[in-house]
């Protein structure tokens, strides 16, 4: 069977049903936000969206689990269950509250890192930190690989790839505009028990210091991954042209546990 490889950026959880402190190796669903400020959908190798926000997805290919245990992955992805990243009142992760796709067999990358490293501030705690912007899962699937959206069918047809798109052209600061906090709609906690999320950028506000700014930026050296990542970078700079939000950590993947 060929190789395939699906491609995720934007308000995506890679979720196992585990609780907060449970194993970390593998993965059996991909969690979309549900956000009126985000926009799903799915591209194919021609660069055509497919199901703008769909409301069901799903694929002619048994389900994995996916295997997580990449080190990149795990320390890019960033995991919810982080001290750095929630509160520990934050005990799971609902399905129910997301769209989700239960995910092929096959291995989870960091394909892509954003330019600058993220800073999580919650509470009292302050890390900064590589943030993965494009992550990948690498599949052996049939030739009639078929993704449905709302029960719609869309084959992968051209180069081997899809880009699953949950992506937004604005974002914003403090608990009801950075978009890192809304993966609380899919846990039992609220918007402030997670993270604030901020690019370490010159001139840039700093959360950690009210009222200043970054006096330098922390860039990230990016180590790319995957066949068709230079791809699907350049796509994602046509879908966000002109719009600084490709370059924000809020927008990130994110993991459970």
């Amino acid at each position: 069977m060929p190789q395939v490889e699906v491609y995720f950026h934007g308000l995506i959880c890679f979720y196992s049903n585990e609780d907060r402190f449970g194993r970390r190796d593998f993965k059996t669903a991909a969690l979309f936000v549900d956000d009126p400020d985000h926009t799903r959908a799915l591209y194919t190798s021609d660069s055509t969206p497919h199901g703008t926000n769909f409301g069901s997805i799903f694929t002619n290919v048994p389900g994995g689990p996916a295997d997580a245990r990449e080190g990149n992955f795990q320390e890019y992805v960033p995991h919810l269950s982080d001290t750095s990243v929630s509160r520990s009142t934050i005990l799971e992760v609902k399905p129910d509250n997301a769209i989700p796709l239960y995910l092929p067999k096959g291995d989870l990358h960091a394909a892509n890192l954003y330019q600058y490293k993220g800073q999580f501030d919650l509470d009292t705690r302050s890390v900064q930190r590589a943030v993965c912007r494009i992550s990948l899962l690498v599949i052996n699937a049939p030739s009639n690989f078929t993704f449905y959206l709302d029960s719609t069918p869309v084959q992968v047809t051209g180069h081997p790839w899809v880009l699953l798109y949950n992506g937004s052209k604005k974002g914003g600061t403090g608990t009801y505009e950075n978009h890192f906090h809304r993966y609380a709609y899919l846990t039992n906690g609220r918007l402030d028990d997670l993270a604030e999320v901020t690019d370490v950028k010159q001139d840039e506000y700093d959360p950690s210091h009210p009222g200043d700014k970054f006096p330098a930026s922390a860039t990230v050296t990016d180590e790319p991954y995957g066949r068709y990542v230079a791809e699907v970078y350049e796509l994602l700079r046509t879908i966000e042209a002109g719009i600084p939000v490709i370059n924000q950590t809020q927008c990130g993947n994110s993991q459970w546990p």
